[in-house]
């Protein structure tokens, strides 16, 4: 079977471009409002993330420091609280990893013992500080336990 070859279609009116550059704003328009413009940061307390630009923050855009609390759960185990976020038992890396994730050395740590905690917790708990990029550390007693801090089965 044989086919025959179509005619080419002749029209004298020109190609609309009107559509096409309508769609192509819309997503123009879409990808502007959907793009993030600056890096993301975390929030001290409960760690979601927000895009603020830290150059433009004003004074009271920031806790005065922040707070992590020592307290023992019992006669082996440290519980962590950091802000109002309670951090795993004993477990010292996850406040450099915070710290380091928050990353803003002009602002103040404080390290906070309820009850008798041993130096050498409080020591290990001063060094993770360190270790971040936070530089301002001081050490505090609370005079009286806030809330208590829960122990996590992980």
């Amino acid at each position: 079977m044989m086919f025959k070859p179509q005619p080419q279609m002749q029209t004298d009116e020109p190609f609309e471009m009107t559509a096409m550059v309508d769609v192509v704003f819309i997503l123009l328009t879409f990808f502007i409002i959907s793009a993030q413009m600056f890096g993301n940061e975390h929030d001290i307390a409960i760690r979601y993330q927000t895009a603020v630009q830290s150059q433009g923050l004003a004074d009271g855009d920031l806790p005065p420091a922040v707070i992590i609390t020592l307290q023992n759960l019992d006669s082996h185990t440290i519980g962590i609280r950091m802000g109002q976020r309670d951090l795993r038992p004993g477990d010292y890396a996850s406040i450099t990893d915070t710290l380091s994730k928050i990353n803003l050395p002009q602002l103040s740590v404080v390290v906070q013992a309820q009850g008798n905690v041993l130096i050498a917790e409080v020591s290990k708990a001063l060094d993770a500080v360190l270790a971040s990029p936070m530089k301002q550390v001081s050490l505090s007693k609370s005079p009286r336990p806030n809330k208590e801090i829960t122990k996590h089965n992980e």
